[in-house]
């Protein structure tokens, strides 16, 4: 997810990858939402924030991947450069 591409249409490819895609935001570096849907949006900033902050108490780099889950729902988020994407 290269600075250059539009939010909106990695969001909507995201989606075109699985119907089984609830919802799912593209974040910038900073954590904020560029893009959402399914109301994933300020979940998704919170997330990636926790996953970082749990690295750095390890002494570790910020997270490029993670996955969470909970009940029958799994949250995946990758990042790459300055972005960031979540999909429940």
């Amino acid at each position: 997810m290269a600075a250059g591409v539009n939010p909106d249409q990695a969001l909507a490819e995201l989606i075109d990858v699985s119907a089984q895609i609830e919802g799912a935001a593209i974040l910038d570096a900073e954590g904020a939402v560029l893009a959402s849907i399914g109301g994933v949006g300020d979940d998704a900033g919170q997330l990636l924030r926790a996953a970082d902050e749990a690295a750095r108490l390890r002494g570790r780099p910020p997270v490029a991947q993670c996955e969470v889950g909970r009940g029958d729902r799994l949250v995946f988020a990758v990042r790459e450069g300055d972005r960031a994407a979540v999909a429940v």
